[in-house]
């Protein structure tokens, strides 16, 4: 249950995040975002985070997909489908931090316990 919540919570966070792509204008604050939001993911729930990583990833080329299908026009021009795949890369990088910040937060506060 809990792991279904945070994989609906990590296509959330990418589709907020390309919305913030789009009102920016650009890939950098998309980045950014995807980051912080893999980040935030990684570091609160950090068992099977690259699951999460996955789904917020992947939001975006699933926005570009859903747009495809539906003949919409997107507010931001995307040169193919592959690069939106990319999205993945700081999606997945943030959540590795995210993990590896919580493990040290936690092993320096069960240190300090112990000491």
């Amino acid at each position: 249950m809990v792991e279904t919540f945070f994989l609906w919570l990590a296509a959330a966070l990418g589709a907020v995040a390309r919305l913030g792509g789009v009102l920016q204008g650009g890939t950098p604050p998309l980045a950014l975002a995807l980051f912080a939001a893999g980040w935030l993911l990684g570091a609160t729930h950090p068992d099977g985070a690259w699951r999460r990583a996955l789904a917020l990833g992947l939001s975006v080329p699933l926005a570009h997909a859903v747009a495809r299908l539906t003949h919409s026009v997107l507010p931001y021009a995307t040169p193919s489908f592959a690069i939106a795949c990319l999205a993945v890369i700081p999606a997945a990088l943030g959540t590795l931090v995210g993990v590896a910040s919580r493990r040290v937060w936690t092993g320096a506060s069960g240190d300090a316990r112990r000491g």
